[in-house]
């Protein structure tokens, strides 16, 4: 009978450890990971903790169908990477960009513009899943992108690594 009671005692003390007791909290980044370029001009913006996460949370959810650690499934040669965001035209290393390209997207070189083809926001129509993000969010996920790459260094990489 002891025996019984000391293997449940044991099995309810592993059971109760498999949770985390620890609400969910936000990522905690120091300022420097969090200090982004703004715009064009070199301005640069902090963020706090929450929007960091809640970026991530909204990019995990919305976005790595297709950029999984920032990488592009469906174009190898175009990465999410600050070097490959530098590249484009305009260049979209900096949050105004980027909150303007989820808005409204175009090509890689900037001729095309993909509003029917790439996720965003100004499509509710086509792309239902990004019906209910707000003008927070999308700023949110932008500036995720740009921290992205300080917290993985494998972020951007290629998908054959």
């Amino acid at each position: 009978m002891i025996k019984r009671l000391i293997v449940a005692a044991i099995a309810v003390v592993f059971f109760v450890l498999q949770f985390n007791l620890n609400g969910a909290s936000a990522l905690e980044l120091d300022q420097e990971t969090l200090t982004i370029t703004l715009n064009d001009a070199g301005e640069s913006v902090t963020l706090t903790s929450e929007q960091a996460t809640e970026g991530q949370k909204l990019f995990v959810a919305n976005c790595t169908k297709c950029h999984l650690q920032g990488k592009t499934k469906t174009n190898n040669n175009v990465s999410l990477g600050l070097a490959d965001l530098a590249g484009a035209e305009p260049p979209r290393d900096n949050l105004l960009a980027l909150i303007d390209y989820l808005e409204h997207p175009t090509s890689y070189d900037g001729v095309d513009d993909l509003s029917e083809l790439h996720p965003n926001v100004s499509r509710p129509d086509a792309f239902p899943e990004l019906r209910n993000l707000t003008e927070d969010d999308v700023y949110n996920v932008a500036a995720y992108m740009l921290v992205a790459p300080r917290l993985d260094q494998r972020w951007g990489g290629t998908i054959y690594f």
